[in-house]
């Protein structure tokens, strides 16, 4: 899959991100929902917006799984249980390595969450 990511940078100055890497996670557990998707090389110009598309693989591995839980939380909130219809959130880590101003920096965001509609059946 793909996710359009629009960025917008209001500075003054530019930046470049030298890779961004990001691993999704279900609520609850650690292993990885696939491989972690990266981009790299991608440059923010001051007063700019900007539409980068960001490759995501997701996979599931009933091994790490024990009782099925993601499988029946999914189901459930996405309705097919029956039920009302909820969000599904995951977590993701953030790993980058930017460039401002000649100076290289690593800043990562751990442990953050996202929530979206269920896919359509």
């Amino acid at each position: 899959m793909v996710a359009d990511i629009r960025v917008k940078n209001p500075n003054p100055l530019g930046f470049s991100f030298q890779l961004i890497a990001v691993g999704a996670y279900f609520p609850g557990f650690k292993a990885a929902l696939g491989g972690r998707g990266n981009v790299t090389n991608v440059d923010f110009p001051s007063h700019s917006t900007q539409n980068i598309q960001f490759p995501i693989s997701v996979a599931y591995d009933r091994h790490q799984d024990p009782g099925l839980r993601i499988i029946k939380t999914i189901l459930s909130k996405c309705g097919i249980l029956g039920g009302t219809v909820h969000e599904l959130t995951i977590n993701y880590d953030v790993m980058a390595s930017v460039k401002v101003l000649g100076i290289s920096m690593n800043p990562n965001l751990d442990n953050q969450t996202y929530s979206f509609t269920c896919p359509e059946n």
